[in-house]
């Protein structure tokens, strides 16, 4: 599971799979449930809880309501990143230029573009030689003819540039921050 998947697990397929087997089980009489969830929503709707909340219970409320959005924001900030390398989104290395994006303040593996560097035209990956047991990946460009071999796997040649630009970041970026 990735990163970029495991809120997808997290947020739709466990409560589902959780209530099918809470269902399954009979623990819980969902009919009860919903009614009784029905009754609670349309009570808050009106304002009619059926009880009284002192002064300071309102108060408490709304200090911890307030305290939870502030709380949530932050972490969405820092999540979200405001970091100086989120600039940094394309390098030459190995004699590529190379963009990338980021997602939750990683390279996203699969936004990583190579580019020529003559004429900044998309570089297309190809097999540089024809014999299986010998990695070597080629870049051609398409538009002026460029191009650039390497004795490596495509995923070697994409996970170097990874390490890279995360080099980069440590050793330029962090410490300007």
């Amino acid at each position: 599971m990735t990163k970029k998947t495991g809120w997808i697990t997290t947020a739709i397929v466990a409560p589902i799979v959780v209530g099918v087997i809470v269902d399954r089980l009979k623990i819980i009489d969902f009919s009860t449930v919903f009614t009784n969830s029905y009754s609670w929503f349309k009570s808050f709707l009106t304002g009619d809880f059926g009880f009284s909340l002192p002064v300071w219970g309102w108060i408490l409320v709304i200090v911890a309501i307030s305290g939870t959005y502030y709380f949530t924001r932050s972490i969405y900030k820092k999540v979200k990143g405001n970091d100086p390398y989120e600039s940094y989104k394309s390098d030459n290395i190995l004699g590529i230029n190379w963009s990338w994006d980021y997602y939750l303040q990683e390279v996203m593996e699969n936004s990583i573009l190579p580019l020529c560097p003559k004429c900044a035209f998309e570089l297309q990956p190809y097999r540089a030689s024809a014999f299986n047991a010998v990695n070597h990946v080629g870049f051609r460009c398409h538009k002026c003819g460029w191009q650039h071999e390497f004795q490596a796997t495509h995923n070697d040649v994409i996970h170097t540039v990874i390490k890279s630009i995360e080099h980069n970041i440590r050793t330029e970026y962090k410490k300007a921050s």
